[in-house]
């Protein structure tokens, strides 16, 4: 427990060892000898006497208002003050303690008692009622089943040649191929991207295909394939393009039909992908992917589990059982619209634009939606140009007590407890979800962050760079808002600012070309928070280098994207020809920021 003002120990116990009691940052270490160490500099306090090896002893230790009393049986020993510098927390925090070289036996009575927060009593009872609702729902056993069914089918890989069997392969296409000679390089090609879903070694499959659409460009299958390999390593674009020219060559490919409405569902539009879904259902009426998605594009356009919803989600499960992804979405749209209430979210509160539950208490609920108010405020002015209005509906904003209990719930709606992240925005779900951290600043920071995904989807049709995306939400959610009030904007963060600082004295860091054009797949590979990190110092640096020099660069590239230029498009028309003037006053810029103190 974390106590704050107050903690008495009581214990009787043999030792043939040593043991460390720990409290704030000082460590009692009982023994042959007793010390008082200040762990900071690990330097003695007091030393003493201890206690007879293998002889019983009762220890007795009380600390109220940072006075520390120690008694050995019955004998005052240590008597004393905790160090404490100059503006440090005065709580003393956790207590623990543990046995070091030996073992100590405990005889009756052993108690510990004190005085500690009521938000950390809330905690601990909120932690023990979703391990409770955790090890009573029968959700969890399912989804640990997919799971190890889904590691099955990826050494098995029945799902994988399903895939690549498809209506394209009809003699009509591929009649050129099986009169050149030409049909068992196509078999191979499809053996080898069926090979690449179930392992994801690419063995050369792209040069294979784009050497055999050099001399057939009309065999819609190849363009479906190219793009079905891009849509698995997230390189959407490229995935775009081997759609589209499938289909303008086939366009009743109901396969591909699917698959780039799923493309429409990643880009939130929900209109343009159901279109393309009801012509793959009257080109196939039993095609079950197609059922399923139809379902989760209905239910992210609509925010509700109607009965077409559900109807869509029964009928794709009754036609393809075996099929975790359709079962997936079936629970995960269930979870949604019963809502975080579930796993103990009863307190509510509605404002002008956010839906505000959580675990925590009425008082929490209001809190956080008045930061998100002021929050909002911001983000609509920074935005004017492109801001479109009041939006329609308002997200649901689901702030947990516990990690276990945020964990819980990604894992009823992802089938992934997303241990790496602090919070989430789910755009098809319209929901901020997020938990309360011990430190508050990094829930808010985390919390205005997710914010700012929510605004930018409501602001811009159209995905940004992943670089901006993430750097921009960091940089506009570094704020201290109090009482609904901002008091602060563009804090220099310190994780991202260490980060960033440490890699440049090192000469590491990416080129702004190579950042800037990544796609999506690209960006989330390799040292992600890396890059999390020189998108948040990008994004500063242009808004305030040199009296804000570059601003009208980052602000015409942004209205480029919104206006639906490519990434590339956009760094070519802003940067081109720029990057190594740039790199170098942002590197200067980023080496002279100040790191900030805690709770300034």
């Amino acid at each position: 427990m974390s106590f704050t003002s107050e903690m008495e120990l009581q214990m009787n116990l043999t030792l043939t060892g040593r043991l460390f009691i720990l409290i704030r940052e000082t460590r009692i270490e009982l023994g042959e000898e007793l010390i008082l160490r200040n762990m900071k500099d690990k330097n003695e306090i007091v030393k003493g006497k201890g206690i007879d090896v293998g002889k019983e002893a009762s220890l007795h230790i009380r600390i109220k208002n940072n006075k520390l009393d120690l008694s050995l049986d019955g004998k005052k020993i240590l008597s004393g003050s905790l160090p404490l510098e100059e503006g440090e927390d005065p709580n003393l925090g956790p207590f623990r303690f543990e046995v070091k070289k030996g073992e100590a036996i405990f005889s009756s009575p052993l108690k510990v008692r004190g005085e500690f927060s009521e938000n950390e009593l809330r905690k601990r009872f909120a932690e023990v009622e979703i391990l409770v609702r955790r090890a009573t729902a029968g959700d969890l056993e399912d989804i640990a089943m997919e799971m190890e069914q889904a590691r099955e089918e990826g050494v098995l890989g029945t799902h994988s040649e399903e895939r690549v069997n498809i209506c394209a392969n009809d003699l009509y296409f591929t009649g050129p191929l099986l009169s050149s000679g030409d049909l068992a390089t196509y078999s191979a090609i499809k053996t080898g991207l069926a090979s690449f879903l179930q392992t994801r070694m690419e063995e050369g499959l792209v040069k294979k295909m784009d050497t055999l659409l050099e001399k057939y460009p009309d065999i819609p299958g190849l363009h479906y394939y190219r793009g079905l390999f891009h849509l698995e390593i997230g390189k959407r674009d490229e995935a775009k393009k081997g759609f589209d020219k499938a289909l303008s060559i086939f366009p009743e490919f109901y396969e591909c039909l699917s698959d780039r409405a799923r493309l429409h569902l990643y880009d939130h539009q929900y209109e343009e992908g159901l279109v393309l879904v009801e012509k793959a259902l009257k080109t196939r009426p039993d095609y079950a992917s197609a059922y399923a998605l139809r379902g989760v594009l209905s239910y992210a356009k609509n925010q509700v589990r109607s009965d077409a919803v559900r109807d869509d989600l029964d009928i794709a499960h009754t036609l393809d059982p075996g099929d975790n992804e359709i079962v997936s979405h079936q629970r995960a749209i269930e979870t949604e619209s019963k809502g975080p209430r579930y796993l103990g979210c009863i307190y509510s509160y509605e404002s002008k634009h956010y839906r505000v539950v959580t675990d925590i208490s009425e008082v929490a609920a209001q809190e956080y939606a008045n930061r998100l108010e002021a929050a909002f405020g911001w983000y609509r002015e920074y935005l004017k140009k492109v801001y479109p209005g009041e939006p329609d509906r308002k997200p649901r904003v689901a702030v947990f007590n516990t990690r276990e209990a945020y964990y819980t719930y990604n894992e009823l709606i992802a089938t992934s407890r997303n241990e790496n992240t602090l919070g989430i925005f789910r755009q098809w779900y319209n929901e901020l979800v997020l938990f309360e951290d011990a430190e508050i600043d990094n829930s808010l920071t985390t919390l205005y962050h997710e914010a700012f995904h929510h605004f930018m989807s409501l602001s811009s049709k159209h995905t940004m760079p992943y670089w901006f995306n993430e750097g921009m939400a960091d940089y506009m959610g570094g704020m201290t808002i109090e009482d609904g009030q901002i008091l602060r904007k563009a804090r220099v963060l310190t994780n991202e600012c260490r980060v960033i600082q440490q890699a440049l004295t090192q000469g590491f860091y990416l080129p702004f070309e190579k950042i800037m054009t990544q796609s999506p797949a690209e960006f989330y590979s390799g040292p992600v928070g890396f890059k999390y990190s020189q998108a948040w110092s990008m994004c500063h640096f242009f808004h305030h280098a040199e009296g804000g020099k570059y601003r009208p660069m980052i602000i015409r590239y942004f209205l480029l994207l919104h206006s639906g230029k490519h990434r590339q498009e956009a760094f070519d028309e802003v940067f081109r020809g720029k990057t190594g003037s740039l790199e170098k006053a942002w590197k200067k810029y980023v080496k002279g920021l100040t790191l900030e103190k805690k709770g300034s």
